[in-house]
């Protein structure tokens, strides 16, 4: 059987354990509520600007062949984020 001082050890791992993990959990959310800001943030502009290049492209005298220029979905209907990772 192990011995109590084993068993305290143990408790008090888990517990800092709990401790990290909860601390991780608070970064990461908050992480999340900046990017979901910043997108909101960003989403007039992005709009306005896909607008505005939807009512010029038509006019142009061949299809421009361009990735931005083409809307697409994802087979998984996912909206997909790219964010620069900064230290």
């Amino acid at each position: 059987m192990a011995s109590s001082k084993l068993l305290k050890e143990r408790i008090e791992s888990i517990q800092d354990t709990r401790k990290i993990t909860n601390a991780m959990y608070l970064i990461s959310s908050s992480k999340l509520r900046k990017a979901r800001r910043n997108y909101q943030n960003v989403l007039p502009y992005f709009t306005r600007m896909r607008d505005t290049i939807s009512r010029v492209v038509p006019h142009l005298p061949e299809e421009p062949v361009h990735p931005y220029f083409h809307e697409r979905q994802r087979e998984d209907g996912s909206i997909h984020f790219r964010q620069n990772v900064r230290g």
